[in-house]
Parts: structure tokens; C-alpha cells; sequence
């Protein structure tokens, strides 16, 4: 019952953040690792099985009130469907240590380069100029 819960709580925070455009599922598999002690490839899956109804939501909201600019995000909607297509069928092969360690890595750049950014651009991530 308590692992339900502490699922439940972990959907709760997923669906803030992606509820916010800032990627639920990034969140979410780490989060159900390591506080429910769901393995690795399962987080994967519950991830993928989340995302589609919590990124439906998010963005019948976000078009609704008029933040969606469709042309604007076609580009990286394609390549990336496209991509995650090819990465998904290759992923199976891939040793799941290492590919805990990739996301790992992966996370902590981005975080560190997100807070760079804000910090250098005074919290503005609005403002920022692309040299």
C-alpha cells in the first residue's frame, strides 16, 4: 500500500513539472528509482505509459491559451520522434548500468548548465541570448 502511495506522490510531482513544459518524465524516473525502488527499465516503461496522457493534458492547456507555436516546434518534433524511433529499437541492446549512467550524466549537465544560464542571465531563461 505505502509503495502505491509514494507512486502516487511521485505522479503528483511528475505531472507539476510536466504540467510546466519542464519534462515530467525527466523527473519521474529517477524520482520512482530511487524512492519507490522500482528498477531502472521498469521507471523506463511506467515513464512511457505516463508520459502520453500527462504531455496530452499539458498541451491541450498550453494551445488552449495560446502558447503553442506549432510551426515553431514541428522541427524538433520530427527529428526527435524520428530519433527516439531509431534510439528505442537500439536501447534493448545497451547494458541497463550503462545506460543509468548516460541519463545520470546527462541529468547533472543539464542541470549544471540550466542553473549557468539563469545565474549568468539574472533567472531570466526569457532573455537569454544565443551567441
Amino acid at each position: 500500500m505505502i509503495n502505491y502511495v509514494l507512486q502516487a506522490v511521485c505522479g503528483l510531482v511528475a505531472g507539476v513539472a510536466g504540467g510546466m513544459g519542464m519534462g515530467g518524465g525527466t523527473i519521474l524516473i529517477p524520482v520512482i528509482n530511487i524512492f519507490c525502488g522500482i528498477d531502472i527499465q521498469s521507471a523506463k516503461l511506467i515513464n512511457l505509459v505516463s508520459f502520453l496522457p500527462m504531455a496530452a493534458v499539458s498541451l491541450t492547456i498550453h494551445a488552449k491559451n495560446g502558447l503553442v507555436k506549432f510551426k515553431r516546434v514541428l522541427p524538433t518534433a520530427v527529428v526527435a520522434a524520428l530519433v527516439s524511433f531509431l534510439t528505442g529499437y537500439l536501447s534493448s541492446d545497451v547494458d541497463k548500468n550503462v545506460s543509468v549512467k548516460v541519463f545520470g550524466a546527462f541529468l547533472a549537465v543539464l542541470s549544471i548548465a540550466l542553473f549557468v544560464s539563469t545565474k549568468r542571465n539574472g533567472g531570466d531563461r526569457d532573455n537569454l541570448k544565443r551567441g
